[in-house]
């Protein structure tokens, strides 16, 4: 793997993971429930380094609500969506919170100082993406425009 990976403990840190979440999905900060499809994570993933670096909160939902997840699982989907999905690969720190008694994935990816990065979906097609308030902006790319 080429990416950066950092192992996580358990922090208990229940009101600032709630600072995060009261803050929103914003330009800088996504929710997801849970990962299935590495190739859609990328996106996200290649939108935070090629603007202004993001962390990703896992096991909450759109509307802010604490569901928990299994590490372990997310950071092997998250590591394989950086590594295989993102052209140049994108480094992920990870830091494991407990709040409520469920653990939360937080991913932070750090603006890119290789830009541009691209997604790959299953295909092997290139999309490029950045960020544009809470939303990837992700616009297919021809072969000769790489």
């Amino acid at each position: 793997m080429s990416g950066a990976f950092t192992t996580a403990m358990k922090i208990n840190l229940p009101d600032e993971v709630r600072a995060l979440i009261k803050e929103g999905e914003s330009q800088t900060l996504d929710f997801k429930l849970k990962l299935t499809d590495a190739p859609k994570v990328a996106r996200t993933l290649a939108a935070f380094a090629n603007t202004q670096g993001g962390r990703l909160l896992v096991g909450v939902s759109d509307q802010g609500q604490v569901t928990g997840v299994d590490p372990e699982e997310e950071k092997h989907m998250l590591q394989l969506a950086a590594d295989r999905y993102c052209q140049p690969p994108v480094s992920l720190q990870f830091m494991e919170l407990q709040t409520d008694g469920r653990v939360v994935l937080l991913a932070q990816v750090a603006e890119s100082q290789v830009k541009p990065h691209f997604a790959l979906d299953f295909e092997g097609r290139h999309y490029r993406c950045h960020r544009e308030k809470d939303k990837n902006v992700c616009v297919l790319t021809a072969k000769n425009q790489l």
